[in-house]
């Protein structure tokens, strides 16, 4: 008897390993074509800006010289003096 359930659980085991294969390799094809759907975006919106002639920028450049925003505090402290000498 402990030969039989020994030999069905690794029946057992064999098909959950082959649906698990299966689901992986739908999971590559999705990402795959996913993958190669994004690139197209990319591409397709690039040409757009090109079309639009509207500067793309490069990350990096971007990151070493950034937009500066003004703190908050600085715009209240500026509202305050503002409203104060209005006042």
């Amino acid at each position: 008897m402990n030969v039989r359930r020994q030999a069905q659980y690794a029946d057992k085991i064999r098909y959950a390993s082959e649906q698990i294969r299966k689901q992986v390799d739908a999971i590559d094809k999705a990402v795959e074509t996913g993958t190669r759907n994004l690139g197209r975006l990319v591409q397709d919106a690039k040409k757009t800006l090109r079309a639009l002639n509207i500067e793309l920028n490069d990350d990096a450049e971007e990151r070493e010289s950034p937009i500066e925003v003004p703190q908050l505090a600085d715009r209240e402290s500026g509202i305050e003096l503002a409203t104060g000498s209005e006042g």
